[in-house]
């Protein structure tokens, strides 16, 4: 299969396949992904797609979702507004190749990767303030076991 999605649309009364629940479906064949929408009058729509596309579709929908969220107040007039997260399951710090930037590669669960750049005095100021947030967050739950995705513990 190419890199290119495929697009078809049928009658499910002329397709000679399991049933196709209503809605959107998502379906893994043998070497890519098949996201079929079902409509009431029995109307499907179906594209194919390789792995990489199907990450990057979903990798879209997480940040237009997020930026959706990030619009909403908590309450109205609060002043409050809610924090988009992404959970990160792996980290590497790098200098850019002049030397004048920290690169932060972060990992999520799924493998996806994305790099920050930031300045040395933002690098400082992480420093001076990751230590003292550490300390406290420990403090506040002196069981909980803190460790980091190489394996390696600290208390």
């Amino acid at each position: 299969m190419d890199n290119h999605f495929q697009l078809s649309i049928s009658h499910s009364k002329a397709l000679n396949m399991p049933e196709i629940p209503l809605g959107f479906s998502l379906d893994k064949d043998d070497d890519c992904f098949t996201l079929r929408h079902k409509t009431a009058e029995g109307v499907i729509s179906e594209i194919k797609m390789p792995a990489a596309d199907l990450h990057g579709l979903k990798a879209s929908i997480d940040l237009w979702s997020d930026r959706k969220i990030s619009e909403y107040q908590v309450k109205p007039g609060s002043g409050l507004q809610p924090i988009v997260v992404y959970p990160i399951a792996q980290v590497r710090l790098l200098p850019d190749a002049p030397q004048t930037n920290v690169l932060l590669t972060v990992a999520a669960p799924s493998g996806e990767q994305m790099t920050l750049s930031f300045p040395l005095p933002v690098a400082d100021r992480i420093a001076v303030e990751l230590p003292e947030l550490l300390a406290r967050m420990r403090a506040a739950n002196p069981r909980r076991v803190h460790g980091f995705s190489s394996g390696r513990r600290e208390d």
